[in-house]
């Protein structure tokens, strides 16, 4: 720390004069700068930003106009603020880099004048300017101190615990992410496991279309009988999915072509669930169909979908979608008795393929269509999902290891025995300035500031655009 003074120092300053500025050492590396000069009068503090998140030790500085201890209510004046051209100027400018002190516009949108009305407004150009001119000065002041390291250290031993605290929290978080990255990786590679499987499986004897026609009684949701289907299978024509049956129904007030398949939608290996189409789909993946059913003299066109073949009896589910075709791409809802027809008809169906004898193999069929697919998707997945584990578990551990360099800070000062007997706690440092740069590298172990009163002192030689002046009396 820079010995005491108590007598105030001249510097002159390009464009305002000379300014005397008295400082004074507050506690949690803070430096108070009372300064006089032509047009201005006021307190300044400058105090090294420990921010959350940041590095451990600061490297910017917030520049306070007023005296004070922070937080402060940002319409309360503070307690000798700064006037230059009779402007009360309030608020403070953050981020400020001493190594870097920028040239014009960066008090910010914090730095604003005061009123008596408790309000604020934008300040005045020449206030803005004498103002910034003034704390380029500061800024070069303060970064030649002897004592910088000292100060930074201060600023970052009072704000350590909270930010080892905020670092604990987010590796925590972190951690626990990594944890459902781990789960959903060992799903995908049990999923790439069951896909492959499929693909190497021999696939089953898939029996042809049967046109024997059938009589298929079917039910309405109370279980009374509506009426009895003739029910032939015809070939499904090329370009219809594997696993697919096309039924051919007449009767009943019912005629037309039904296709039955797996749910294509599914995203497990094998393709639960179940789908009926009105029609014979026209395309592998369109929405058209051809010889779409009439149901109560009403064409019918989409189809119902269901993820959970158990619930599927002959009067569950109650009420299965039916829709009339106004357009390619437009429709409307069915009459109630037709979609009360139609729903008996798409449950019956749907049990009678489900019967099979090869409906084993229809399912094998239907599993093997989509692997190829599912496979690559998933092993992107796999991929995506290893990357991110990466990041996550690097991320995890970095945010412990700056929890334990600010834990290290509030540790006692440790004795050369100490060190000698466990040198590993010097790594992970940077030297000279103290930023954490995340790779081995000693330092000097960190000793907390004393917990003493304010100490006073007088700025040293100026630079950059500060002239040193005379000492005062």
């Amino acid at each position: 720390m820079s010995a005491p003074t108590h007598t105030p120092r001249t510097v002159g300053v390009p464009g305002i004069g000379t300014l005397t500025i008295h400082d004074t050492v507050l506690p949690h590396g803070r430096v108070q700068f009372k300064v006089t000069g032509p047009h201005i009068k006021g307190t300044f503090i400058v105090a090294p930003e420990a921010k959350r998140g940041g590095t451990v030790l600061p490297t910017t500085v917030q520049v306070q106009y007023g005296d004070g201890l922070e937080p402060q209510t940002y319409y309360t004046p503070r307690p000798d603020e700064p006037v230059v051209y009779r402007v009360s100027v309030h608020g403070h400018t953050a981020g400020l880099d001493p190594d870097a002190i920028p040239t014009r516009y960066f008090l910010g949108p914090y730095a604003v004048a005061s009123g008596r009305t408790f309000l604020t407004e934008r300040l005045p150009d020449g206030t803005r300017q004498r103002t910034e001119a003034v704390v380029r000065c500061l800024l070069e002041l303060w970064r030649d101190r002897d004592d910088v390291a000292e100060l930074k250290l201060a600023a970052a031993v009072a704000r350590a615990d909270e930010h080892a605290k905020y670092e604990e929290q987010q590796a925590d978080q972190l951690e626990a992410e990594v944890q459902k990255v781990t789960a959903q990786r060992v799903s995908a590679r049990r999923t790439v496991n069951q896909l492959t499987g499929i693909l190497r499986r021999r696939a089953g004897a898939v029996l042809p279309a049967d046109p024997t026609p059938v009589k298929v009684p079917f039910y309405d949701r109370h279980g009374h009988q509506m009426g009895i289907l003739t029910v032939r299978e015809t070939p499904a024509p090329t370009g219809t999915r594997p696993g697919s049956v096309v039924y051919n129904v007449q009767g009943a007030r019912v005629a037309g072509s039904f296709t039955v398949e797996r749910y294509r939608y599914s995203s497990t290996p094998w393709p639960e669930g179940i789908s009926v189409t009105y029609g014979i789909p026209t395309s592998r993946y369109g929405h058209e169909a051809r010889d779409e059913p009439a149901i109560n003299t009403v064409r019918l066109s989409g189809g119902w979908s269901s993820g959970d073949t158990g619930r599927i009896t002959l009067t569950t589910p109650d009420r299965l979608p039916a829709r009339i075709r106004l357009s390619p791409t437009t429709g409307c809802s069915a009459p109630v008795a037709t979609e009360r027809r139609a729903s008996g008809v798409l449950r019956a169906l749907a049990l009678r393929y489900l019967a099979r004898p090869d409906a084993e193999a229809l399912h094998l069929a239907a599993a093997k269509d989509r692997a190829p697919a599912l496979l690559t998707a998933t092993r992107q997945k796999l991929k995506e999902l290893r990357e991110q584990q990466r990041k996550l578990t690097r991320k995890a551990a970095e945010h412990r290891k700056r929890a334990g360099q600010y834990r290290e800070l509030l540790a006692p000062p440790r004795t050369l025995p100490d060190i000698q007997s466990d040198p590993s706690s010097l790594l992970g440092w940077e030297g000279e300035g103290g930023a954490v740069l995340g790779v081995p590298a000693p330092r000097p172990v960190p000793v907390a500031p004393k917990r003493a009163e304010p100490v006073e002192r007088f700025v040293g030689r100026g630079a950059g655009s500060c002239k040193a002046g005379q000492r005062g009396g």
